[in-house]
């Protein structure tokens, strides 16, 4: 009885201002996701956004992959990957489960197919808006 490993893909969404950026604290992030990606299965790509743009060019062709059952499982460094928008973020969280995909997120150590997933995104997501809001007001 052969067990396929899984088809694992890093994905990063970090802000990128400028070559050395890339070349030094993201390709440090990618390394250190790469290795942990290897402890569920195959490393099957990655996918890196700038935060600082508005596309999500990487996010779309990795759920493009997932669609095409090429990646079995995805790694972040954070939640915070998927955005700061409770809505987006919820949605993107569905969608993954709709495919089957399972999410692992490094800093939070949880899984996106734990029961209380989507309430976590929820508290999170409402902490982060909250910060938000306190900053905007402290600046004005």
């Amino acid at each position: 009885m052969s067990s396929k490993k899984k088809a694992v893909a890093v994905y990063i969404r970090q802000a990128i201002a400028n070559q050395s950026d890339f070349s030094d604290t993201l390709m440090l992030n990618v390394e250190a996701l790469k290795k942990v990606a290897k402890i569920f299965g195959n490393v099957a790509g990655v996918y890196i956004d700038n935060r600082r743009e508005k596309e999500w060019l990487s996010w779309d062709n990795l759920m493009k992959d997932c669609r095409t059952e090429k990646i079995d499982m995805i790694v972040m460094r954070s939640l915070s990957n998927l955005g700061r928008n409770t809505a987006d973020m919820l949605k993107k969280v569905k969608e993954l489960s709709t495919l089957g995909i399972q999410a692992y997120f490094l800093t939070e150590q949880f899984y996106s197919d734990s029961e209380y997933f989507e309430k976590i995104v929820s508290f999170y997501c409402s902490m982060i808006e909250e910060e938000y809001t306190n900053k905007k007001e402290r600046l004005t």
